[in-house]
């Protein structure tokens, strides 16, 4: 009985005690844009008129519900390289950067830094504009992460607005938000 009194204490407790996860959004969002930043990166937005004028990549993968789609767009490595993050070869500790792609929903996803380069990996991560030929949906755009490599689309971000770069910390030293 004493247990049990013990455990309702706690659990009435534990709710106030736990921070509210609640999604935010990039700070740097622009509408109609991706933006690049990050403590080393000045934010760098792209239009995505400008996204259009890049040479484009295409990538043909199931889409989330399995419809086969051919999606258009740029390789993110190049994004990176116009932003001033990459330029170069990867090695020693630029391989501790990552990034971060923010959705308009709050949703985030992680991958490593060299994950975006061609020198890499053999398939293409793109900021995707269009399937199909037709401009990305609502639903979906007006920008979305894709990622070649991924079997499951956890990392295929959705209403993708901003990329946040930044480094592993080692143990106790604050990361960078």
């Amino acid at each position: 009985m004493r247990a049990c009194l013990v455990i309702a204490a706690l659990s009435w407790l534990l709710p106030a005690t736990l921070p509210a996860q609640e999604p935010t959004r990039c700070a740097a969002a622009r509408p109609e844009a991706l933006v690049l930043y990050g403590p080393d990166v000045a934010p760098t937005p792209f239009e995505i008129a400008e996204l259009r004028r890049l040479p484009a990549a295409e990538i043909r993968a199931p889409d989330h519900e399995g419809a086969e789609i051919s999606y258009r767009g740029v390789h993110l490595w190049r994004l990176l390289n116009r932003a001033g993050v990459t330029g170069g070869e990867l090695r020693g500790a630029r391989l501790e950067q990552y990034l971060v792609a923010e959705a308009a929903d709050g949703y985030r996803a992680v991958l490593a830094l060299p994950e975006a380069d061609s020198a890499y990996q053999t398939r293409a991560v793109i900021v995707a504009y269009e399937a199909d030929g037709k401009p990305l949906g609502t639903r979906s755009g007006p920008l979305q992460l894709i990622v070649e490599a991924d079997r499951h689309h956890g990392r295929w971000v959705r209403q993708l607005e901003c990329i946040r770069v930044a480094r592993a910390s080692p143990a106790g030293e604050a990361v960078p938000r």
